[in-house]
């Protein structure tokens, strides 16, 4: 003779597994983000863009500014790439 499984008995069943099975990871792929400043530029040129970063979820170690060249004399930056 066949028992009948009632629908809380399933449910409650279906709720355990549902606990023990590990949880898929959502992630978002998020870039890094280089922000690349005039000749004669400085990081601080970006405090806004870095700050919007920041507020919208970036971390610190994913955006970049870099410091390079003289800030004085824009002529004395020769780069060539």
């Amino acid at each position: 003779m066949r028992t009948k499984i009632s629908n809380v008995t399933k449910l409650l069943c279906s709720t355990t597994l549902a606990l023990l099975l590990p949880l898929p990871v959502l992630a978002a792929c998020v870039d890094n983000v280089v922000l690349v400043h005039g000749n004669a530029g400085a990081p601080s040129d970006f405090d806004n863009t870095y700050n919007t970063l920041l507020a919208r979820g970036y971390s610190a170690g994913q955006i970049l500014r870099p410091n390079w060249g003289s800030k004085l004399c824009a002529a004395c930056n020769d780069r060539r790439f």
